[in-house]
């Protein structure tokens, strides 16, 4: 989800109003609220999508049938339509875990075709990031790419270690964590290289013999504090920069 797109409709949904389609320009397939959205036992409504590694504003592909499950209740689960879009209802707490499986089919975005996404992946989503408005969007790497990302980081995917994808809200700023990882990489919008600033920012095999991780952010911040990763999985969580 790029900045801004969805923020308001996050907004009315905890407000209570009825949630529809999240674009400026109408009801189109890609803004569309997910095919089968999950009534859940929780009370705050948890929104965002799930879309390709390299997805853009220009060339859009959302990942179709990902399944996102609410942790602490295993009936809370909802599959995305071909936009990459969820919706959930989950407990008012400061965060709340989602696991996220891969589709069993093969991506259907340009130039992918016959490859999957194999990587599993961990939501958190944070209470306060929502509360503020903020935006949770994912990325997802078909197994291609995931070679081709790690060539760039210098080193192969360690699955005994963490992967964490920060999602930024407002203006980028500069982003860290405590523990020791392979080198950042940032996607500005357009591509991914290295570095600490932009739209989403991917810390690499991250070590985990410390326990939680602290994220940290130049200036004020939402969003930012400790997390728990998982080694072989891909953890996102969203932030926003004040």
């Amino acid at each position: 989800m790029e900045p801004g797109r969805c923020a308001r409709w996050v907004m009315l949904a905890a407000a209570g109003t009825a949630l529809g389609a999240c674009g400026d320009d109408g009801a189109t397939p890609r803004d569309a609220s997910p095919d089968t959205p999950a009534m859940c036992g929780g009370v705050t409504p948890f929104t965002g999508d799930i879309v390709d590694w390299d997805s853009t504003e220009a060339s859009f592909c959302g990942v179709f049938g990902a399944k996102w499950t609410v942790r602490s209740d295993a009936a809370c689960t909802s599959s995305t339509p071909p936009n990459g879009r969820f919706q959930l209802q989950i407990p008012r707490q400061p965060q709340t875990v989602v696991d996220i499986a891969p589709p069993a089919a093969a991506s259907g975005c340009p130039g992918l075709g016959g490859m999957l996404y194999q990587l599993p992946g961990v939501a958190i989503a944070s209470d306060a990031v929502i509360a503020g408005g903020g935006a949770f969007s994912a990325r997802a790497m078909v197994q291609g790419r995931v070679t081709s990302m790690f060539t760039q980081i210098g080193q192969p995917l360690d699955t005994s270690r963490g992967q964490l994808v920060v999602h930024v809200g407002g203006t980028p700023r500069a982003v860290s964590i405590s523990a020791g990882h392979a080198a950042t990489q940032r996607f500005d919008g357009t591509s991914w290289a290295a570095g600490d600033t932009g739209r989403d920012v991917l810390f690499p095999n991250v070590d985990l013999s410390g326990g939680a991780v602290t994220v940290t952010m130049t200036g004020a911040s939402v969003g930012t504090g400790s997390y728990t990763l998982e080694a072989g999985k891909l953890t996102y969580i969203a932030v926003i920069a004040n």
